[in-house]
């Protein structure tokens, strides 16, 4: 999927924003274009990572979405830990949290399934009036504590073990509708893109430190330089400074990057250059390498 993002000649054009979206593309009607345009401009922009992709999803989902919280949960299925980063947190939060986990295994609206409403979002109308809602101890014990009245999710789709869910939480006003449904759908792809290219960039860290993993696409020396820092989540003005180049200089080496990549934003760059560190092979170090094994007696 093409991902609006910041290219060197600006803001990719409105009419690539329509195409990444999918045939409910008509419902951002319910919200202004612009206001969806700048809202994942702001979630990609440079510094991405995952110490503040929480943070950065939430103020995503808050500028579509008419809500009171965001929280973006992670449940590790082996050990069944969950952690939730909450975007509004009170000293109810903890006996809240204990009372959701208590009561969600059950409960498909709450569960953590990927597989739940074919991995679209979901709202907690889908399973529940809001009588029922009420009455239920997952309510009581977690959802009251915490302040909160009605309840939506988008899952994350992720390459990780982990799995992840964004919820959206109102605590007065109307119950999560069909419009909000709609826009949540358009949503969950950059959702999903933010956190693939978080990962991309800790294996990048993991894996790589040398640009020469990128002169086999055919990159010039600094061209592998500033794809180095480019999909470390670097900005222009940071590769400038990194390399001691100017940011036109920057620029226009971007612009023959994503040429000879055959990408044309930095989403796609950071997951091409994963992909060429992965087939890269270090060259061994020059004189003898010493290699060990045990003789049988």
């Amino acid at each position: 999927m093409f991902l609006l993002s910041q290219n060197p000649k600006g803001v990719l054009p409105i009419i690539k924003l329509l195409r990444t979206i999918n045939k409910d593309f008509l419902t951002l009607q319910l919200v202004d274009l612009r206001t969806f345009q700048d809202a994942i401009i702001a979630l990609f922009s440079p510094g991405l990572s995952a110490a503040n992709y929480s943070a950065r999803a939430s103020a995503f989902v808050r500028s579509l979405v008419g809500c009171d919280m965001v929280s973006v949960g992670t449940l590790d299925p082996l050990s069944g830990e969950l952690v939730i980063d909450f975007d509004d947190y009170h000293g109810d939060m903890p006996a809240a949290l204990e009372g959701f986990a208590a009561h969600m295994q059950n409960l498909p609206a709450f569960n953590f399934d990927p597989k739940v409403n074919d991995g679209n979002p979901f709202l907690r109308s889908d399973f529940y009036s809001q009588r029922q809602f009420y009455d239920m101890p997952i309510y009581t014990e977690g959802f009251r504590k915490a302040r909160l009245r009605d309840h939506a999710a988008i899952h994350i789709p992720s390459s990780e073990n982990n799995i992840l869910y964004v919820g959206i939480e109102r605590s007065v006003g109307k119950a999560f509708s069909e419009d909000d449904r709609s826009v949540m759908q358009c949503m969950q792809p950059h959702l999903a893109n933010a956190r693939q290219m978080v990962l991309a960039q800790g294996a990048l860290g993991r894996h790589l430190s040398d640009p020469r993993a990128f002169l086999s696409s055919g990159l010039t020396p600094r061209e592998a330089d500033t794809l180095l820092w480019l999909a470390r989540g670097k900005s222009n003005q940071e590769i400038a400074l990194i390399l001691g180049i100017t940011v036109p200089t920057v620029k226009g080496h971007i612009v023959s990057v994503f040429n000879k990549l055959g990408v044309d934003n930095r989403h796609s760059a950071t997951l091409r250059a994963l992909d060429l560190a992965h087939k890269w092979r270090r060259p061994n170090p020059k004189g003898p390498v010493r290699v060990t094994a045990k003789v049988p007696s």
